[in-house]
């Protein structure tokens, strides 16, 4: 598992050596179409499944979508929501705006669809808080206002003609949160990846390495043996690189959100805002040590790091005019 992230390393420097100034600008809008992509695919998925299973209640689906399952969706969906409203920040049209505002309907109901109990909670406290952020600093608050409201219309209007509105809260009732707010047996894993840890003095320090428990385990094939999963970025890293991953974990977050501040501070508010919701989720789910996450969020690390100040002043000075 220690070679698993020395291939992180490694691709963090081959990132790293072949951006420049201009890679950010990119970076911004391939993590805002990865939401959207993330959305339309999980749409595509639930409409072929109640093709293929007339009947089947929309909110009822669990599926795989190939590379991973539709919660890891919600994670990386919860993960580029902040460069969306990065671009809201900097729309000054009413076009640009309305834009947006497809984009947000497009990826909430993509977050709903993958019927994910963190995406739920912590999709929406990150959508309402960044919402709020946007609204209070941005100068166009009158077509902000349009925006947000017209979206929320226009999504309400078609749930309630294609579901209805209270069909679509009992539905969310009956079949996301069906075991209300239960800890769906999390807290035994959490103890698991405690018990190992505490084995010996050795996995106390190193861990037990990425394969700790042989288990069967759901896939995309079907069920097979596979590793345990300890469902949160702090335990998972306790049992699988132990004291050292913990200590490099917390020198790892330090760097990361130093890194937004280099920003102007707009955009690294949002970033703030936006990732600490990705990290509050992550203390209940897959998010850290996982190829779906870590490699967006090594590409954006490594496009912040290639910024100097003299673009960093440019880029304020762009905004503010």
């Amino acid at each position: 598992c220690y070679f698993s992230y020395l291939l992180y390393i490694g691709l963090y420097l081959v990132f790293l050596g072949n951006m420049n100034k201009d890679s950010y600008k990119v970076v911004k809008v391939s993590m805002e179409m990865i939401a959207l992509i993330l959305a339309i695919e999980c749409i595509v998925k639930v409409w072929k499944m109640t093709v293929d299973n007339p009947g089947m209640p929309v909110l009822s689906a669990w599926y795989f979508l190939g590379w991973g399952l539709c919660n890891e969706a919600g994670i990386l969906m919860c993960f580029s929501l902040p460069f969306i409203y990065i671009r809201l920040k900097d729309s000054k049209k009413l076009i640009d705006f309305f834009a947006v505002g497809i984009e947000l309907a497009i990826v909430f109901v993509g977050m709903v669809l993958t019927t994910s109990r963190g995406t739920y909670l912590f999709g929406t406290l990150s959508l309402i808080t960044l919402t709020i952020y946007t609204f209070i600093t941005h100068k166009k608050k009158i077509y902000y206002l349009i925006t947000i409201f017209g979206v929320l219309g226009i999504t309400l209007l078609a749930i309630q003609i294609f579901i209805g509105l209270q069909e679509f809260i009992d539905a969310i009732i009956k079949y996301v949160f069906f075991n209300d707010m239960s800890d769906n047996g999390r807290f035994a894993l959490f103890s698991k990846a405690v018990e190992l840890w505490k084995a010996n003095p050795l996995t106390t320090l190193l861990g037990c390495g990425w394969v700790a428990e042989i288990i069967l385990t759901p896939t995309y094939w079907g069920t097979q043996v596979g590793y345990n999963v300890y469902h949160s970025t702090f335990f998972e890293t306790l049992a699988v690189f132990g004291a050292f991953g913990i200590f490099n974990l917390i020198f790892h977050f330090y760097q990361k959100y130093k890194l937004f501040f280099k920003l102007e501070a707009k955009e690294c508010a949002i970033l703030f805002i936006g990732y600490l919701f990705v990290d509050l989720y992550g203390l209940i789910d897959n998010t850290y040590h996982f190829y779906y996450y870590m490699i967006p969020m090594i590409i954006v690390m490594c496009s912040l790091d290639t910024l100097s100040k003299k673009e960093i002043v440019e880029n304020k000075l762009i905004t503010n005019s």
